[in-house]
């Protein structure tokens, strides 16, 4: 069923609301604009809540910028999650430059006010830098509900070679062994108390490890827990690789894919799947009505292709039984959002934040809003959040029956700065 289908009836479930006391809960006001500290808090100490700045408001729309950043660097690649508690978590990057070359610092902010107040943001896992020579990137974060526990995901790379030489984007994909050699892994935090304090890091390199020749299996976005079928219980991540033959030291993005890690027990264990494709950046995912797992793709460099792709995996994340392009879900090349959701009524749909473009007269403005009510074989018409600058972006769902979008913006560019945009039904379905 297409999204206008979908539009007219969740708009008459939720007339009756809309004129009586059971109306969907407006937005509180929101306090006047502050600037944020530039020090982060201890690690320990990050239960306070601090306010947003004021961007807009629009009955049941406000846009907040939550981390403004003050130096020549930027905040990058957030990723949220809303627990069993209600505290929405985002973890992100501090960058001192770009991808590579600099250090990245990994931050946590938290809200225990439905995404209405944020605290400053506090560093986790900083110390796997040594002093400068990594840099720390957080990768994906994931709650296991059965028992509360938050696990964060980190991904540590060497700045300098062997040499002392800075080591770009090239190098790294064509000297990967070399990469492994310097320091290159990945790890995991957990935390018991919805954010405020976390453990030491783990190293989980060899879990996810499978060829030395090999980049992988990088956990890459926000994760989920299986909440239907066979398979309940799961903790699954999407997660990218760069697979090269061995001995190709070129650079090619045909080896660039996605796969998903699993685990069964809580995170102490991973297990990883097969690759989705080639040519894919970045992947969020999933669940379907019955329990499948949903991915859904970027292309990477090298194809012109401007559409998102999917792969489905009905064996609780080993492999992929579908593949394909959708037809109706433009992209510009960057990382999305998307989120399971309920309406009301209690009708399910897959909600999916992203730019669709066009490219050549987008440059990654304009993030939208997309909506699916058959387990993604169809997507409705995207509606306009941020006009402006934007790129990626990740969704939550709050227990106050709202909508959390968080994305990277800025005055001048798509990336500088981190807001967080507030929606509800009411405002998602007026056209």
């Amino acid at each position: 069923m297409r999204f206008f289908k979908a539009h007219k009836l969740a708009q008459s479930r939720l007339s009756a609301q809309r004129h009586s006391s059971t109306v969907i809960m407006p937005l509180v006001s929101l306090v006047a604009a502050i600037i944020l500290s530039a020090c982060h808090t201890p690690v320990n100490n990050i239960s306070g809540q601090l306010a947003v700045s004021k961007a807009s408001i629009n009955s049941s729309l406000s846009k907040n910028i939550v981390l403004k950043h003050k130096g020549k660097g930027f905040y990058a690649i957030p990723k949220m999650i809303v627990t069993k508690k209600g505290t929405a978590l985002i973890v992100l990057q501090d960058r001192n430059g770009g991808d590579w070359g600099a250090t990245i610092d990994p931050l946590i902010i938290r809200s225990e006010d439905h995404g209405d107040t944020w605290s400053t943001p506090a560093s986790i896992g900083a110390a796997l830098d040594e002093n400068g020579r990594f840099h720390v990137k957080p990768t994906s974060i994931v709650e296991d509900k059965v028992n509360g526990n938050i696990l964060v995901f980190l991904a540590r790379s060497p700045i300098k070679d062997a040499k002392g030489e800075v080591i770009d984007e090239r190098w790294f994909y064509t000297h990967l062994e070399e990469s492994w050699a310097l320091g290159r892994g990945f790890f995991m935090l957990s935390s018991k108390d919805d954010g405020k304090t976390w453990s030491e890091p783990v190293n989980i390199t060899s879990q996810l490890k499978r060829k030395a020749h090999w980049q992988e299996w990088s956990p890459v976005h926000t994760g989920i827990q299986i909440q239907r079928g066979q398979y309940a219980g799961r903790l699954v991540l999407p997660a990218r690789a760069y697979t090269p033959k061995k001995g190709d030291d070129k650079l090619n993005w045909a080896y660039q894919s996605n796969g998903l890690i699993y685990s069964d027990d809580g995170g102490n264990t991973w297990h990883t799947s097969e690759r989705s494709g080639d040519y894919f950046g970045e992947a969020s995912i999933a669940e379907l009505s019955d329990g499948a797992i949903y991915m859904n793709q970027r292309v990477a460099n090298g194809p012109k292709e401007s559409r998102r792709h999917y792969a489905i995996s009905r064996d609780g994340g080993a492999t992929f039984s579908e593949r394909g392009m959708h037809s109706d879900l433009f992209d510009v090349k960057n990382h999305a959002g998307i989120e399971r959701v309920a309406d009301p009524s209690g009708k399910e749909y897959l909600m999916f934040s992203n730019v669709p473009g066009p490219k050549k007269n987008s440059n990654r403005k304009g993030l939208t809003i997309t909506l699916s009510d058959d387990d993604a074989k169809s997507w409705g018409k995207p509606k306009m959040l941020e006009p402006s600058h934007a790129s990626y972006s990740d969704l939550g769902m709050t227990q106050d029956g709202a909508f959390l979008l968080v994305y990277e913006t800025g005055t001048k560019r798509a990336r500088k700065d981190i807001a967080v945009a507030k929606f509800t039904w009411s405002w998602l379905l007026n056209e």
